[in-house]
Order: C-alpha cells, then structure tokens, then sequence
C-alpha cells in the first residue's frame, strides 16, 4: 500500500472514529485496500471496530460490496436477472437450527424458479450449506474455485447452483483478498458485528433482482433492505425472527422489511398467519450435522411432518412471494408442501448431485436417513 492510499484511509478511520458517515467510495477505498494489502491487519481491524461502534449505513455496506465486486469474477449467464433469487443470509441465530435456506432453495428450484445459493461452511452454525451439499456428495467451494464457467454450466443445466462468491476470485486475488477474508475474518473470533457478518453473501456474482435475507438481529433490517436498494435489486424481504432466528419464524412473530426499487413497508407476521402451528423452540433446534443431514433429507423426501418442515415450508413461501408466484404468504406455504408431496423437491435434489457430485455419497446419506 502506497504512502499517499495509507493516508488517505488514515483520515477515513478517523472520520468514522469522530462518528461520521462515509460515502459509499469511502467505504469502497478503505475495503478495497484494506483486504489487499494490510496483511498485519492493524488498519483492518481499527476501521471495523470504528464502524460498529458508529453503526453501519446502507452507504457502508454498500461500498462493502462495491469492494467485493472488484475481486470476485461475475458469472454472465443467460437468465434474465428478474427470473433469479437467492436466499442467503447473514447467518448468526441464536437458535441454531437445520439448513433452512437450502432446503428453500430445492423446495424452490422444483418449481422452476431459477435459484443461485450462496454457500460456505459453518462459522456460526451447526452445518453449513457448504457442509451439507459436501455430505451429500457436491462441493459448492470446489466448483466455484474451478471459476465462473463452471457455476454457469451448472446453473443454465440444472436450474440452480450453489456456490461460493468468495472463491471466484481469480488465483492472485485468492492470495490477498479470500485467504485475507478467511484467516482475518472467520477464523479471527472477533467479538463484534462487522461488514462481514452483515453483507458477505449480499453481493452476488450472479446477476439477479430479487432477494429474501435473513438477518440476526431486528437492527439491521433497515440498513439492510436500504443495501438491496443501493445495489439496484427490484424487489425483496429483509427479515429477522424475534426468537432469535435469521430467517423467518414458525415459533413467533417475524419481522419484515418489504423493499421495491423506491419503497420500504415494514410489517410482522406470525406463524398462524402464514399457516403453520406455533412449534415451540427446542422443536426446532439442531443439535449436530449428523441430524441436520437426517433431518434435511427427510424434508426433501417428504417423510417429516415436524416443526422442522413448517420451518423450511414458511421460508420457501417468502421466495414464491418474492417471485410473484403466490400473492400471500400462506399460498406459498401451500404451494411449498404441494411440491414435496409431489416428490418435485427430491427430484431436483437428486438431478443436484447428478450434474455436478457423487452420486453414491448421496445415496449413503439417503440410506442413513431412512428415505432409501
């Protein structure tokens, strides 16, 4: 890092310090040099605990992902943008429960809604995506490291795919920017919210305009939603469960931040209302991998009848929402379980790990479970 960059981001952190907010090429300058080139992380450090402390703006974190995009190739497919979502999250409940976004994101792919998944391994959960998919036989970090292509291919041949944005990188961006996210980051146990936790799987390197975010805590959904805003999506939900869930919630209310291009709408909703029994917690809570991957494909396979399943069911309805595929939230619940009755659901699971794993490690996790 020159002197004069150095410098520059100097007066930056002391902006923030003095609790002002910085403009979105602010932010941008500071993580984009930060993340190359301060590898003792002294800088790094300083500037994110400066931004919890202040509290992060949707300018932030914008320029966040402004910096991310710099490093990560983008995968150009032929889709059209509005015909995509994701349903990743921040991660970080305090309920730890099953993998329920992925189970969304099958339950939504079996009705033809074109979903790109991020994925990586746990850090604040039980199991991750990442770990999941691995067990079942695909690896969604390997196929992003083989580059964009690779995720193209299986993408526009199977409907969806998941990945990891962060493992696009191309190889000389891998050694500052991913190892600097990881080894920095992940592995560092820092003891406060960060850019990181917030907005990791915001940005996309799949083009789309329609999102459902979960979020761990009810204070970020409005900086949150604003991001989705800045970054040009068309419409989506920013949600947080108030039992402490990132995701919406079938043992108490959910709260919502409902944005478009231009507006906001925050609103709740309760387990009733969307049309499924109030579970209490401890019905919902997972306990370790083995019994996430039990209890996952149970799901898929249409064998659970649980609070579990109300869980993936409600979740899947936010995406059918979003997609205009159901004009109310209790239609998508409905539409959700039709297609695991159907057998759609595990359909698309198995065509999954066909195009793009082991087939065979699959078929041991369905032994295990009891759905083969």
């Amino acid at each position: 890092m020159d002197i004069d960059t150095k410098n520059q981001i100097s007066v930056i952190i002391r902006k923030v310090t003095e609790r002002s907010n910085l403009t979105q090429a602010e932010s941008e300058l500071v993580f984009q040099n930060l993340e190359r080139d301060d590898t003792d992380g002294f800088l790094f450090y300083a500037f994110l605990a400066a931004l919890k402390t202040k509290g992060m703006t949707s300018d932030e974190l914008a320029g966040f992902c402004n910096a991310s995009a710099r490093f990560i190739s983008p995968v150009k497919i032929n889709v059209d943008p509005n015909d995509i979502i994701d349903v990743s999250g921040t991660g970080g409940d305090t309920l730890k429960t099953l993998n329920t976004s992925t189970a969304a994101a099958f339950i939504l792919a079996s009705a033809d809604i074109h979903v790109a998944k991020q994925a990586f391994l746990a850090v604040t959960g039980v199991t991750g995506s990442a770990d999941l998919i691995q067990r079942l036989g695909a690896d969604p970090l390997a196929l992003s490291q083989k580059g964009p292509d690779s995720v193209k291919e299986v993408f526009e041949r199977v409907g969806m795919v998941l990945y990891h944005a962060n493992s696009l990188c191309d190889p000389e961006s891998r050694k500052g920017y991913f190892k600097f996210w990881l080894e920095h980051v992940t592995k560092s146990g820092m003891p406060f919210v960060t850019a990181y936790h917030l907005a990791a799987n915001a940005y996309s390197a799949i083009p789309m305009k329609r999102r459902v975010y979960g979020v761990f805590s009810e204070n970020y959904l409005q900086p949150l939603a604003e991001l989705f805003q800045k970054l040009n999506y068309e419409k989506g939900i920013v949600c947080h469960g108030v039992d402490g869930l990132d995701e919406f919630s079938n043992v108490g209310d959910t709260i919502i931040v409902e944005f478009t291009k231009n507006n906001l709408r925050r609103y709740t909703v309760t387990p009733e209302e969307m049309g499924v029994r109030r579970a209490k917690p401890e019905e919902i809570i997972s306990h370790d991998t083995e019994n996430n991957v039990r209890d996952f494909l149970r799901i898929i396979w249409g064998l659970d009848n649980s609070a579990k399943k109300d869980l993936a069911l409600v979740n899947a309805a936010a995406g059918f929402y979003i997609m205009e595929k159901v004009k109310t939230l209790k239609e998508g619940v409905e539409l959700a379980q039709s297609l695991l009755s159907s057998g759609k659901v595990k359909q698309k699971l198995e065509q999954y790990i066909s195009s793009c794993g082991d087939v065979e490690k699959l078929k041991k996790e369905m032994k295990s479970a009891g759905v083969l």
